[in-house]
């Protein structure tokens, strides 16, 4: 819970124990973070005893983001849950979703960004973002989808599908007309346009994931 789109606003994480319950009291929201940090994306794990999500808990001045894992989903650090963080750097992991056989987490980062790359382009982060997989037992990362050809843009948004054989990906990755006029600027919207794809994977073998998709320009 906190402030709309203000990114790196202190953010808390809540869980409602129990969404059937008639009873008002047992539908209260309990707090599961502690700080003033932002916390986004929870996504438990198959069984629901864990959670993994994002945080700048050691993001420092730049409020850098990384992927961290609530060790006890019903009552969080708050009730005295350790959390272990799966990702360190300093970039932006976010938008994590754990797999449905548990063994890995998909996400959404900027870590491959360009070193020239511009810190903001009319006052908005430019993206750079690609799709990764780290494996929860060992920490190994591979890039999946990827913002390729230093094109700046976004390949985000990542959701396992309910076997964990493929992903669903936001991405401007569809070509269009090479006239200005097909990539519109909209100062005042967080995502402007974008279009759904899908990649096949191999959730027992994380190597043979390794760059399956390159975003190539944009879509309008």
């Amino acid at each position: 819970m906190g402030p709309s789109f203000k990114a790196n606003e202190t953010l808390e994480i809540h869980a409602i124990p129990d969404v059937s319950s008639a009873a008002r009291a047992r539908r209260e929201p309990r707090l599961l973070t502690k700080g003033k940090f932002n916390n986004a994306f929870p996504f438990t794990n198959p069984d629901g005893t864990k959670f993994v999500f994002r945080s700048t808990r050691d993001g420092g001045d730049k409020n850098y983001k990384n992927l961290y894992i609530m060790e006890d989903a019903e009552f969080g650090e708050i009730g005295g849950g350790n959390v272990a963080r799966l990702t360190e750097g300093n970039w932006i992991d976010t938008q994590c979703q754990w797999s449905p056989n548990g063994n890995l987490i998909v996400f959404a980062s900027n870590r491959d960004k360009p070193a020239d790359a511009p810190e903001r382009d009319h006052g908005l982060d430019p993206g750079y973002f690609a799709v990764y997989l780290t494996n929860v037992t060992d920490r190994s990362v591979v890039r999946v989808v990827r913002s390729g050809y230093d094109l700046s843009g976004h390949v985000n948004h990542p959701v396992f599908s309910p076997d964990g054989r493929s992903i669903a990906v936001m991405s401007d990755l569809a070509a269009v007309s090479a006239d200005p006029m097909s990539l519109p600027t909209f100062l005042h919207s967080v995502r402007p346009y974008g279009d759904i794809f899908t990649v096949d994977i191999g959730p027992d073998d994380m190597e043979k994931n390794k760059d399956l998709g390159v975003r190539a320009c944009h879509a309008q």
